[in-house]
């Protein structure tokens, strides 16, 4: 998890409470955090162009950068002494209605669309008002222009700032890079009348850019609880895997993923994820009647 999703998760869950401790704390803005104050505090009857204009800077800088987060509904000025830190809680009228006119700009807002801007509304229990927090993650459809004006921005400091020619021409010309993380799942062991205890660990590689990830490998470490103990490895339905050097030349990004993850730790296929033990299942049958599969 990168800063940027780190401080969204944490506001997300904590609250007004994650808030109020950025101005006690007079915590500035930073290279993955923004403050906003809604031109209108959300009181108009649709987004205000002000606003709009801010979003889609945003969207931008953070999308060519390394991604961050806005917190709508704080007042943040330069201060001399201190720099740019937040002052005031400024709530946002209706935050739930104000999420929704953010999530319906976004599409319109920069060249291309960055399709994961998320939000999330923090609204107090009458749901009148509150704030509301958008992630912006780094994007592998980068770089995206912003629309009004036409301009490429990216995130310097806690400023956004026009992309020099020089770095816009190497975005350009940038050969899109995998974007791989892991998940896995450990259920509870097993221990047979013998005393030999059973572990099993399932594990998920995916892959998040249009670029493919080539050479993927999981190594894992099995560390014996010490005493007198053996380890050794089985190798679950093994005769189901052993096609699968073959399909991963014709399959999705999230098939591969897993049939090289379920390769290197002889991973059972019962924690595969449901409806893709199928489709693989599937894929295999096509692959040894020799058709093409995608």
């Amino acid at each position: 998890m990168g800063r940027a999703e780190d401080l969204f998760a944490r506001i997300s869950t904590l609250g007004e409470q994650a808030i109020d401790g950025f101005i006690v704390e007079r915590q500035s803005e930073e290279l993955f955090l923004d403050f906003k104050r809604s031109s209108d505090n959300g009181a108009g009857d649709r987004l205000s162009d002000r606003d709009r204009d801010n979003m889609a800077k945003a969207i931008s800088g953070f999308a060519n950068s390394e991604g961050g987060v806005i917190v709508w509904g704080v007042d943040c000025r330069p201060n001399q002494d201190l720099g740019d830190v937040p002052t005031a809680k400024v709530r946002v009228q209706n935050p739930r209605r104000f999420k929704s006119w953010l999530e319906n700009a976004v599409s319109g807002l920069t060249l291309p669309p960055h399709p994961g801007v998320r939000h999330t509304a923090l609204d107090d229990a009458q749901g009148k008002q509150g704030f509301v927090v958008t992630y912006i993650p780094k994007s592998h459809l980068a770089p995206h222009q912003c629309l009004r004006p036409p301009q490429y921005y990216m995130r310097a400091g806690s400023n956004f700032e026009p992309v020099p020619h020089g770095v816009l021409a190497g975005m350009f010309g940038r050969a899109p890079q995998p974007v791989v993380f892991h998940m896995w799942s450990a259920p509870a062991a097993e221990l047979d009348e013998s005393g030999v205890a059973r572990f099993r660990i399932g594990l998920l590689l995916t892959n998040r850019s249009p670029a493919v990830a080539r050479d993927v490998y999981v190594s894992v470490m099995v560390r014996p609880p010490g005493g007198n103990n053996t380890v050794a490895v089985e190798f679950p339905d093994l005769e189901n895997w052993s096609e699968a050097p073959k399909v991963r030349r014709t399959c999705s990004r999230a098939m591969i993923a897993w049939t090289q993850a379920c390769l290197c730790t002889r991973a059972s296929p019962s924690t595969m994820p449901a409806g893709l033990e199928k489709r693989l299942g599937r894929l295999i049958h096509r692959v040894r009647r020799g058709s093409s599969a995608r």
